[in-house]
């Protein structure tokens, strides 16, 4: 009797587990069949961005180049957008400049930039939010153009543009920027050699800008669209 005991109570101790076992099973399964989508918080797809900002140019010794500009740029979908942007610049002398004019008397080539603008292609291989609470959403851009310099020596003047962008979004239409850009174009220096033997004629220089700005998006705002 006592051994028909020992072996119902093992095999009731073996039984007990299959039932959650099974229910395990099946959690798994039905887990499996789940799929889970994350909303992002800002869509660019298909919207204008306008946007209007500030500028100052970090290359120049003898003279501060600052100003400001808009640009306009089409997103084709959340990675690439092409567009276009114009920078009107103010120029002044340096102190630099001042001081060697007057301790040497003599009178440093400079290059005051008048306006800008360029086409341009850019991608977005960097995007996120920064926690799960508060979502602000933000994005990382590269950009690549070409378009024209006008100067004080050169009317217009070629120019190659590159840089690095970053947006901020405050909301799902309005977005605060930043641009860090590198502008080469050719300066006309033949004036200044037209007394020599030897003319410098043109002159690739590089205007490495500091932008920052608001942008507004075209629809204000966007929907989602779920899978059929």
């Amino acid at each position: 009797m006592t051994r028909s005991l020992c072996k119902l109570a093992v095999v009731l101790l073996l039984l007990v587990p299959l039932p959650a076992l099974a229910q395990q099973e099946l959690e798994q399964e039905y887990h499996k069949n789940i799929k889970v989508f994350q909303l992002k918080p800002v869509m660019k797809t298909n919207r204008v961005q306008l946007q209007a900002f500030g500028a100052v140019s970090l290359t120049p010794r003898m003279v501060f180049n600052w100003g400001g500009g808009g640009a306009v740029d089409y997103h084709i979908n959340e990675q690439w957008s092409v567009g276009a942007q114009f920078t009107q610049f103010l120029s002044s002398p340096t102190a630099l400049k001042q001081e060697i004019e007057e301790r040497f008397g003599v009178f440093p080539e400079r290059s005051e930039v008048g306006y800008g603008g360029t086409v341009r292609v850019a991608v977005t291989p960097v995007f996120g939010k920064f926690s799960h609470n508060f979502m602000p959403y933000w994005d990382a851009s590269i950009f690549l153009g070409g378009g024209i310099t006008h100067t004080v020596l050169t009317p217009i003047s070629p120019t190659i543009e590159a840089g690095l962008g970053f947006r901020f979004f405050i909301g799902r239409g309005i977005a605060i920027t930043g641009e860090v850009l590198d502008s080469i174009y050719w300066e006309d220096f033949t004036y200044k050699a037209a007394s020599q033997s030897e003319a410098q004629g043109y002159t690739a220089l590089q205007n490495w800008m500091v932008r920052a700005g608001v942008a507004f998006f075209i629809p204000f705002s966007f929907t989602y669209e779920g899978g059929k």
